[in-house]
């Protein structure tokens, strides 16, 4: 079993959506100074590198990560590649056209979009790929709970209104951010991004792997 990191490094290099609360590592005692042991904390936004959003991120009535089904976050996958126009939304037009060209179909109930609209995770750009809601909603027809990216929102930087976030939040789905997808070739795979269970949040850092049986 292949074991395929889909996490980017969380460090103090990090960048993280413009106005939030960047990361950071502080030491309370080090071995490297002569302590006996190793202690430190953190300060970060929940929204750092590859998380899941939680629906109360997104509706007033939403719960907490601490209360969502890890069934959501663990199962079978699909990578499905797009290449779009920088700054566009993913549209079910885009969809059909990525599945034509791999030859293949929607076989899977957790989908990621690798997109390549941001490539580096510690130089911020904001004209990253998003999701359309009627991309959503023709996902969530076709069994879809689970949709992720390789962009920091499934909405656009700029958006006042959270159209795809609505949208997930009306058909029950679950988010993934945040992700790295560069190294991995489209196709099938098994899901492993189980949130913390941290009470009222409304997301959680994850190490998203993806699981592949070797051949």
């Amino acid at each position: 079993m292949n074991i395929i990191d889909i996490s980017p490094l969380i460090s103090s290099n990090i960048d993280v959506w413009p106005g939030d609360i960047g990361y950071r590592r502080d030491l309370a005692l080090d071995m490297q100074r002569g302590d006996h042991l190793t202690l430190s904390s953190i300060q970060s936004t929940l929204h750092v590198g590859a998380h899941a959003d939680a629906p109360n991120h997104y509706h007033k009535d939403g719960c907490d990560i601490a209360e969502r089904d890890l069934q959501l976050y663990f199962g079978e996958c699909q990578v499905i590649e797009v290449n779009i126009a920088r700054g566009e939304r993913v549209h079910p037009h885009h969809l059909s056209s990525a599945l034509k060209k791999s030859g293949g179909d929607l076989q899977a109930s957790r989908v990621l979009f690798k997109t390549s609209s941001f490539p580096d995770h510690e130089n911020w750009n904001s004209d990253f790929n998003s999701l359309s809601p009627e991309l959503i909603e023709e996902l969530a027809a076709n069994g879809v709970r689970l949709v992720g990216l390789d962009t920091p929102s499934i909405d656009p930087q700029d958006a006042k209104i959270l159209h795809a976030h609505h949208a997930v939040a009306k058909n029950d789905m679950a988010i993934l951010e945040g992700l790295v997808l560069a190294h991995v070739q489209p196709g099938a795979y098994t899901l492993c991004a189980l949130p913390l269970k941290i009470a009222d949040a409304d997301a959680s850092p994850v190490r998203a792997v993806l699981l592949q049986v070797s051949t």
